[in-house]
């Protein structure tokens, strides 16, 4: 019985250092596989096109208008201030769109109104436990 146990025991202990090994294989494995970005790369599109890209985008999903002025000639930190406010200025009307409708959406009933409600439900709770 005793060597069964020893058996048992060296088998899971095979079994874990085998789980490892292979963990630490997929991990090595990842750190050597090339990013999505490098596999995507399109060398024949010049930056200047892909900033061009980048602003009428944010401009398109933010709803505002891009500054005719901005581009690839503008200083960078004008071109990350106007996208970052663009992004903070869409972010707030989006969150008070939402608050909106959270409040559209809640009870009409006040504190107060809650709370004479549940006085009333212990009011008729105690007058149902006296016809009983």
């Amino acid at each position: 019985m005793q060597a069964q146990d020893e058996l048992a025991r060296s088998d899971l202990k095979y079994r874990r250092l085998a789980d490892q090994s292979r963990e630490l294989a997929k991990y090595q494995a990842a750190l050597h596989q090339k990013s999505t970005a490098e596999q995507h790369e399109f060398p024949f599109n010049p930056k200047v096109d892909v900033l061009e890209e980048t602003l009428e985008a944010v401009a398109g999903l933010c709803k505002v208008a891009r500054p005719p002025n901005l581009g690839y000639r503008s200083h960078p930190q004008l071109v990350a201030k106007w996208v970052i406010d663009a992004v903070m200025e869409f972010g707030e009307v989006r969150y008070a769109q939402g608050h909106q409708d959270a409040q559209q959406a809640k009870d009409r009933l006040t504190r107060d109104d809650l709370l004479q409600f549940e006085a009333l439900y212990e009011l008729v709770g105690e007058v149902l436990r006296r016809q009983r």
